[in-house]
């Protein structure tokens, strides 16, 4: 790695670790600005190599639409979900179309494409049969989404010497749902005692959602440093 690469990533890091701070014991005034300028820097760390790779720029499509969705979710008020999850879905089949790119033959991406088409078509319909009339736009979306990123965390770790840090990085994607998720179901969906451990991890004083949201950004921007060994700096390229 050349050394204007490790300055370079050594100052995206410093930056995103003091942005993490601030979100987990900033001014709560200033959250949303914290939380959205995080995923900017992420995304603006992509745009800094260059490399005649399909997968890189897939990567940062998907880095683009995650700033999309946090736009619509931190910034727009009131948020719009639809919007938001939308653009999340758009982020997973991008991170999968650069998993596709990883396997080896043109047989075990035709597997894997029809292999998620079947576990999406089970997970949407059981998401109808069960919310029956109260299914909506936003839950076919959500699970949608869900399934995806599921599957492209399955995929990612099969393939895990390929791209540790998008394995990883998709992890800690998930870890953060689960966690936004618990928060919303615990006291309205099911019922949690407030003294039990789970209660307690969960509803942690700082924002643990984020403590898994903004690394798992920061993994899967610097997973394109795997991508091919020519990549460099765009103003080592001219």
């Amino acid at each position: 790695m050349k050394k204007s690469t490790i300055i370079t990533l050594s100052c995206f890091v410093a930056i995103e670790l003091v942005m993490l701070c601030l979100i987990l014991w900033g001014p709560s005034k200033y959250l949303n600005i914290f939380e959205f300028s995080s995923i900017v820097v992420a995304f603006a760390f992509s745009l800094f190599f260059v490399c005649k790779s399909p997968k890189i720029l897939l990567t940062e499509f998907a880095l683009l639409f995650t700033v999309i969705a946090d736009l619509f979710l931190e910034i727009v008020s009131p948020m719009v979900q639809t919007v938001a999850m939308t653009a999340f879905t758009i982020v997973q089949l991008l991170h999968f179309g650069r998993l596709l790119l990883e396997l080896e033959t043109k047989k075990w991406r035709i597997i894997n494409i029809c292999l998620r088409f079947i576990v999406v078509l089970i997970v949407e319909t059981i998401t109808i049969l069960v919310l029956k009339d109260k299914v909506d736009y936003l839950s076919v979306i959500s699970m949608f989404y869900f399934s995806n990123l599921i599957a492209n965390i399955v995929l990612a770790f099969v393939e895990f010497k390929k791209s540790p840090l998008l394995a990883i990085g998709l992890l800690l994607f998930l870890g953060c749902d689960i966690f936004v998720g618990l928060q919303s179901a615990i006291g309205v969906y099911i019922d949690v005692p407030t003294t039990s451990l789970l209660y307690k991890i969960v509803f942690t004083p700082f924002n643990i959602s984020w403590l898994c949201y903004l690394p798992s950004q920061v993994l899967i921007s610097t997973s394109i440093l795997n991508v091919n060994k020519n990549i460099s700096l765009i103003k080592n390229k001219n």
